[in-house]
């Protein structure tokens, strides 16, 4: 990951100490470390987060935007399996024991996102001099794998009508509204089909009056039977 600036500034730092509650329990002398040793990097929507240092781990904390974690396969299709939202933390396991028919997941900014890493080996030293840190390191990991399993279990167990009503009131209250701007393409990704088979499913649910679609849009217009449909069950 290349550093676009060595140093975090008033706004971010502000951002990063809300992020981890437990900031004044640093030292002044560990407040400036952490502030030469966190690399701030942006990303335009679609980018893909990658890594030049040799060792892939690390914590990273979303300052702005969103991001996903996702599986792909060989013909192109892919499947979310992890959502960070602005204001989370996302531990980086390392990837560098691989081999060469292990899954290795990709993380892109789904928004115009911003990001504060910090690699394993600066980071961990500071974890056993504040054992608040070491703690939010291991609930922040014990979290995204939570994260990740429920994800599973949705795409696994329930249909697929189900899911794709679940991504639409999800996304429906990221954005706060009823007219949310989602493709089928991306509906897809996110549960590991095609775009075909996505496309008959919400045009079923636009039959029923659940909801309305136009392009790069869906509308919900009866959220108490939509949301009920995207129950897991």
């Amino acid at each position: 990951m290349e550093a676009a600036s060595m140093y975090i500034t008033d706004t971010y730092r502000e951002q990063i100490s809300k992020i981890l509650p437990f900031w004044d329990a640093f030292s002044p002398e560990q407040k400036t470390q952490l502030k030469q040793d966190f690399i701030i990097k942006h990303y335009l929507r679609g980018d893909y987060i990658s890594f030049n240092s040799k060792k892939k781990d690390g914590l990273l904390l979303l300052l702005e935007g969103r991001m996903r974690l996702y599986l792909s396969a060989e013909n192109g299709r892919e499947i979310s399996i992890l959502f960070i939202h602005k204001g989370e933390a996302f531990t980086i396991m390392t990837v560098d024991e691989a081999g060469p028919n292990d899954i290795v997941p990709q993380l892109q900014a789904y928004e115009d996102s911003v990001i504060a890493y910090i690699s394993r080996a600066q980071i961990s030293p500071l974890a056993f001099q504040v054992p608040q840190l070491a703690e939010f390191i291991f609930d922040t990991a014990a979290r995204c794998a939570q994260s990740i399993l429920n994800c599973m279990e949705k795409y696994m167990f329930c249909s697929l009508r189900h899911s794709i009503a679940s991504v639409i009131i999800e996304q429906a209250g990221r954005e706060r509204c009823d007219n949310i701007h989602i493709t089928h393409e991306q509906i897809a990704n996110h549960l590991g089909t095609t775009r075909e088979v996505v496309s008959r499913e919400v045009e079923r649910l636009r039959c029923e009056g659940l909801i309305s679609t136009s392009r790069g849009k869906i509308g919900i217009l009866d959220r108490e039977r939509l949301s009920l449909l995207g129950i897991v069950r």
